[in-house]
């Protein structure tokens, strides 16, 4: 339910901003293009349904809002030119639609002289609104402690900062903007808060070495999967617990003040370790997390989270250990692997090398890995538009992996591909193309364990056919080769993908009404159980 909630929270916040852009009270209208009305629409009908959502939720939530009123007696933005500085480079729709609705309804107000300039405009130390992350010092001050479902609108050295720490934020922070200076004129100000807004979050972290979280920047070597996985886990961990989006960069840009240095590279170097170890050492502001190997970097983000978990205060850290797993084969290490299937595979927006399970399996054993997973696609050609898996295999790598992953069934199902039956030939059915696509690897790869990986159970009656009918179909068509074999991923106490559960999908899924793709968190949770599958597998095929 978090994740809805955020996203209706970003589709509200955006309605009322812009139906304050146009109920503010000049009688005087800028001039509005036939998109801007037609977005103004639709924002302003859901104002209402807005409204009584954020009254509601005021009243069940902990989380307040304070507003220190103040006599405005300092800087006084009509009397001189200023500038309106809009944080650059993001691509966000929410900062654009907050700008829009901020410029027009300023510019209706023939009082001010104003320009709107990028956030890589030359500071002249100028009176200035500074709307987003810009590049202005006091855009940093708020930034620094500002967590994602925080927001901040305050007056610093003559400036006004409108800050949020998320899309939604920003457009809440923006909306209060609109509702309480634009719509009012009231363009004189005093130093200090104006309006500010803080979230509740599971873990509260507050510094690092003496210095605020928010400050630092997580670093991984250029070109490394296995530091780009575990530097993005960290990443998101710090997001969606403790409320701060660190940015994440790799060695080759400019050293940054606050650093947390992810394995071994030009930031940082160190002796030799073995696979499992790891260390967590600090210098000044510069966090070092030592590992050569996959296995030991998992090791130190596992503890540097614990760490975390425990203190809102880190001031230094020296700590040293192994990782362990509960699952792993050395028959596996340095293998080569080979993936086709569907965007379950492809990951759906997610990097298929660092973050989908195959990738995360990959590098936990140094395994050479290609991946044609490709989002849509059908085993059968049954339907000839949907990239069918048995006519993609002739442009796959011609080399020797020792495992290729058959994945397929979701999309076939949803296009109403007839399952046929084990005896049947023809591609233009679910067992007649699984078949082909089997023989057509063995040909490609004839000394490869083919593991054939059936849909998730999360598909319901269509034309009489449901996702089970096809998953028992690969499993039975699989059966029929030596060289082949099987993962039912319908079966919860093999892979407890439970996509049934409400629960299961708010926490790994892309989106709570997902019922296909597994976010990053999904992956990781999934990649143990597959990964015990297959070294099974692979034991018995090699016996």
């Amino acid at each position: 339910m978090k994740i809805i909630i955020r996203k209706i929270s970003i589709i509200l916040a955006i309605a009322i901003l812009a139906a304050s852009l146009f109920s503010c009270g000049n009688t005087e209208q800028p001039e509005v293009t036939e998109s801007e009305t037609e977005a103004s629409e639709a924002l302003t009908d859901a104002l209402t349904e807005a409204a009584t959502e954020e009254a509601t939720t005021a009243e069940n939530t902990t989380e307040a809002e304070t507003e220190a009123v103040r006599e405005p007696i300092t800087t006084d933005f009509t009397a001189s030119a200023f500038n309106l500085i809009t944080a650059g480079g993001s691509g966000s729709s929410t900062l654009s639609t907050v700008v829009t609705a901020i410029l027009t309804r300023m510019k209706s107000n023939t009082s001010l002289n104003f320009k709107q300039l990028a956030t890589s405009a030359t500071d002249a130390g100028a009176n200035e609104i500074l709307i987003g992350k810009t590049n202005r010092p006091e855009s940093r001050q708020i930034y620094e402690k500002l967590r994602s479902n925080d927001y901040t609108v305050a007056v610093i050295n003559n400036r006004v900062v409108i800050a949020g720490g998320n899309d939604d934020s920003l457009a809440k922070a923006a909306n209060w903007f609109l509702t309480n200076i634009v719509a009012k004129n009231k363009y004189v100000f005093t130093e200090g808060v104006l309006t500010e807004y803080s979230g509740t979050y599971t873990y509260n972290v507050n510094s690092l070495l003496g210095k605020a979280i928010g400050t630092f920047t997580i670093v991984y070597g250029k070109g490394s999967n296995e530091q780009k996985s575990q530097a993005s886990r960290l990443q998101s961990w710090l997001e969606a617990y403790a409320g701060y989006t660190l940015e994440m960069k790799d060695d080759s840009t400019a050293v940054s003040e606050n650093e947390i240095v992810i394995g071994s590279n030009s930031r940082s170097s160190f002796g030799t370790m073995d696979r499992d170890s790891y260390k967590i050492v600090c210098d000044n502001s510069k966090v070092y997390l030592q590992a050569v190997h996959y296995n030991g970097l998992e090791g130190a983000i596992d503890s540097l989270i614990s760490e975390f978990e425990k203190n809102s205060e880190i001031k230094t850290l020296d700590i040293s250990g192994t990782k362990f797993y509960d699952v792993y084969s050395e028959k596996l290490e340095g293998k080569t692997i080979y993936a086709i299937g569907d965007s379950y595979f492809a990951g759906e927006g997610l990097d298929p090398k660092t973050e989908v399970w195959i990738g995360l399996l990959s590098m936990k054993y140094g395994m050479k890995y290609e991946n044609y997973g490709k989002g849509g696609s059908t085993v059968s050609d049954f339907i000839t538009t949907n990239n069918p898996m048995c006519r993609r295999i002739s442009a796959m790598a011609a080399d020797s992996p020792d495992i290729v992953l058959f994945e397929g069934g979701a999309n076939d199902w949803n296009h109403s591909v007839p399952v046929g039956t084990k005896d049947d030939t023809s591609t233009s059915t679910f067992c007649g193309a699984v078949k082909n696509c089997i023989e057509q690897l063995h040909a490609k790869y004839p000394k490869a364990l083919i593991i054939c990986i059936t849909n998730w159970n999360s598909y319901g009656q269509k034309n009489g056919v449901t996702g089970q009918n096809f998953a028992n179909a690969m499993i039975d068509c699989a059966a029929l080769y030596p060289y082949a074999a099987s993962i039912d991923a319908t079966n919860l106490d093999i892979i407890p993908v439970d996509y049934a559960s409400q629960s299961f999908r708010d926490k790994y899924s892309i989106k709570p009404s997902d019922i296909n793709h597994l976010n990053v968190e999904g992956h990781r949770y999934a990649m143990p159980y597959f990964e015990k599958q297959i070294i099974k597998l692979y034991e018995d095929f090699y016996k």
